[in-house]
């Protein structure tokens, strides 16, 4: 047998990790889980029956001598139209299939897998990816990468949530922070307003005008007052 070469074989035994094929002529090998469909694959009776007459791929004999084949490569791969079917901003729903502390695994279709990172999961920061997801769980997901050499699409549950609309304060925008006023400068403000429209023709060693001096007059008066009670006290 040469690697690649497709045979006829019938299922003999199922297990946890995978089935055994005849191939006839005293000829048996394995095939792993992981090679029994494109998709994923956590039970082979999904997949196979016993007895069931299958066709598999040889892929190579180890150093104990036993064989190992892949029903996979018999089937057309889903990757081959993946690129069309799941260009960049294509949204789609997919099945949560992996949970891992960076993000999870989802499967658009059998064979087709893609990474929802868990910055995409949401707009807040996720501490937990189980928080948000659960394995099982149908989400509606939007493509935001594709890389088809490489088999990885990038997948985003945040792209189709519309941001939170942050309500603007003042701390957030001091240059509009309304000012504290005070008392002495509501005051003093028709004070100076009398004063500016106030002409005068000599400002230089003070006010000429009769307010001012009639100001200067009563002020003089009162401490003279204060300054009397201060003596007979």
């Amino acid at each position: 047998m040469k690697e690649g070469d497709v045979f006829d074989a019938v299922v003999r035994k199922i297990m946890p990790f995978g089935c055994f094929v005849d191939l006839g002529h005293g000829v048996e090998g394995l095939v792993h889980i992981s090679r029994l469909s494109w998709g994923h694959v956590t039970d082979p009776n999904e997949v196979v029956k016993e007895g069931e007459m299958i066709k598999v791929m040889y892929l190579k004999t180890d150093d104990k001598g036993k064989l190992s084949f892949s029903r996979r490569e018999t089937m057309a791969s889903p990757w081959e139209t993946a690129p069309v079917k799941y260009a960049v901003n294509t949204v789609c729903t997919a099945k949560i299939v992996k949970v891992e502390p960076f993000g999870a695994f989802c499967e658009l279709e059998p064979g087709v897998e893609g990474l929802l990172h868990i910055s995409e999961l949401a707009h807040q920061r996720v501490g937990h990816v189980s928080d948000i997801v659960k394995i099982g769980q149908e989400v509606q997901v939007q493509v935001i990468s594709m890389d088809p050499l490489a088999r990885k699409i990038g997948l985003s549950i945040k792209a189709l949530i519309a941001p939170p609309v942050k309500e603007e304060s003042e701390e957030d925008n001091p240059g509009h922070k309304k000012k504290k006023e005070n008392p002495e400068d509501l005051e003093a403000k028709p004070l100076a307003k009398k004063y500016r429209n106030n002409k005068t023709d000599n400002l230089k060693g003070g006010t000429t005008n009769n307010s001012g001096s009639k100001w200067a007059t009563d002020f003089s008066s009162l401490l003279g007052n204060i300054k009397s009670e201060e003596e007979q006290n």
